[in-house]
């Protein structure tokens, strides 16, 4: 499983990107956790993102939203749903919001924010819809 130090950290408009195999994630400077999820997720990756994530959360003094893209997402492991299930459900996460164009993308969104504890949790079509609902 790769860890923080095996990932590519780089600097995208004044925002730390992290690229886990071919998946990112990045906190903007609007306080959104963006994450764009490609191809098939596994434990493995699935961990990887949790463990980023929990290092941007013990950095963070308040609450953020967090925007899922998984318009390129592919299949995505019951230990993986799993992991996002806590991941959803993390103490500094206040709005979650899946994004996605495609019929396959609606309905794994469906069956995630049933999955879920965390009832601040919508989808949209577009990232311009959901950045408005997230900034409510």
């Amino acid at each position: 499983m790769p860890n923080l130090s095996e990932v590519i950290l780089k600097n995208e408009n004044d925002n730390k990107l992290v690229t886990i195999g071919s998946n990112t994630l990045y906190l903007g400077q609007d306080n959104v956790l963006y994450f764009e999820l490609n191809g098939d997720i596994g434990e493995k990756e699935a961990l990887a993102l949790k463990e980023a994530c929990v290092c941007v959360e013990e950095k963070l003094i308040t609450n953020v939203g967090v925007l899922v893209d998984i318009n390129n997402s592919a299949k995505t492991s019951q230990e993986a749903k799993k992991i996002f299930k806590e991941m959803a459900e993390m103490k500094r996460v206040d709005k979650v919001v899946l994004i996605g164009l495609h019929p396959v993308a609606r309905i794994l969104a469906s069956f995630f924010i049933g999955f879920t504890k965390n009832k601040k949790m919508r989808f949209y079509r577009t990232k311009e819809e959901a950045l408005l609902w997230l900034k409510e």
